[in-house]
């Protein structure tokens, strides 16, 4: 995977790996292989084993746009269900933890529940809200059965994770699962991780030129389109703001869009974390525009590097932002270009008193979001989990 969900896996697996606990990982990869005209599986052995599922990714991305129904569509993924099954079979796993949703996660957790193996899931992001964005992609009825399956999460698994309470509210809301007693006993509530060894003062320019940063894949999620609204409103005005954003352009298609926007803004290719660093620093401000965000790690990097943050209004940092009063840098995902230009000048302006309250901000982070008190909250829960399990047998 890429993004946050990857982030998150290193970080696990680095931390899992080091430390003396009684759990042995076992991780199961999906690639894609442009040659390969059916499934295989490739193990590699070392401290930490791997299984690479190795699928001609064109069959399943033709089958997106067709029309299914879940039975045919559960029946079309039978060979990857089995291919999932035989690993299985070699490691007997007694815990299952799914690192994020999708439909190769789906593979694991129907495999797994099957098997009466408990499973645990941290929802890094919310499929179905995810599929609402990028419909184009996705024909309805496909759409329909991948909201089915992420619904399945709640019954199927023992424990789900959430990033914030910002993510379960929408989670059971999108799918309709009544908040109870019962219903939250399920779930529990754990940051992502951060490296907390080096934080950077937060520092506010004054300068009249501004540089402002995005690190965003290309996809319609990410809301590239607040981006270009920025670049023209800054273009027609002649303002002195430099847009930088990292990205890959991904597919071929938008050709014309992504012509218009590589006019406007500076493109940057995506670049591993030490650089990534080094890009926050270069920056006086960075932007995070999403249409939908359940807890961006830019936000923590950025804040690290002790920059100042725009965020829209569906970026589950929102309610933090409240609590140190610094809404006034929140802004409706189609906010117009003028309108996020006043965002930033608001921070300028006020900046003494941002730079306050985001080191108060900074402080929340170094305490409860870094690594080991992340990575011990997740041990508990499987602890727990495979305890509750072992009895039940």
């Amino acid at each position: 995977p890429q993004g946050g969900v990857s982030s998150f896996a290193r970080k696990f697996s680095n931390y899992f790996d080091k430390k003396n606990t009684n759990i042995e990982l076992v991780s199961l990869l999906f690639s894609n292989n442009v040659t390969s005209k059916k499934i295989y599986i490739k193990e590699t052995k070392g401290n930490h084993n791997y299984y690479e599922l190795y699928y001609p990714r064109q069959r399943l991305l033709k089958s997106y746009q067709k029309k299914h129904t879940k039975k045919e569509y559960t029946s079309f993924l039978d060979p990857w269900l089995k291919a999932v099954n035989s690993v299985f079979e070699k490691v007997n796993p007694d815990v299952v933890f799914l690192n994020g949703f999708s439909l190769s996660n789906w593979l694991i957790l129907e495999t797994a529940h099957k098997r009466k193996i408990p499973i645990i899931i941290q929802h890094a992001g919310i499929w179905k809200k995810e599929l609402s964005v990028s419909q184009s992609h996705f024909s309805p009825s496909i759409r329909n059965i991948f909201s089915s399956y992420e619904k399945e999460v709640y019954k199927k698994a023992s424990q789900l994770i959430f990033l914030n309470d910002f993510s379960r509210d929408v989670f059971f809301s999108i799918h309709n699962i009544k908040k109870n007693i019962q219903s939250l006993a399920k779930t529990s509530i754990i940051s992502l991780p951060i490296d907390i060894k080096n934080f950077s003062k937060i520092k506010i320019p004054s300068k009249k030129i501004y540089k402002v940063g995005v690190v965003a894949r290309w996809d319609r999620i990410k809301n590239h389109d607040a981006i270009l609204r920025l670049a023209k409103y800054i273009k027609k005005s002649d303002i002195s703001i430099d847009l930088n954003v990292v990205t890959s352009w991904g597919s071929n298609k938008m050709t014309d869009y992504k012509k218009k926007y590589s006019s406007f803004v500076n493109i940057i290719k995506p670049m591993p974390p030490q650089k990534l660093k080094s890009f926050y620093k270069s920056q006086d401000i960075i932007m995070i525009p999403s249409r939908f965000d359940v807890s961006p790690t830019v936000l923590m990097e950025a804040l690290s590097c002790g920059k100042p943050l725009i965020i829209s209004n569906h970026v589950g940092w929102v309610s933090d932002f409240k609590q140190f009063k610094i809404d006034k840098l929140i802004i409706e995902t189609t906010a117009s270009g003028k309108r996020i230009y006043d965002t930033i000048i608001e921070l300028v302006k006020d900046k003494e008193s941002y730079i306050k309250k985001l080191k108060e901000f900074q402080k929340k982070i170094i305490n409860n979001n870094n690594e080991s008190k992340v990575f011990e909250e997740y041990n508990k829960v499987f602890k727990k989990i495979y305890k509750n399990n072992a009895n039940a047998k």
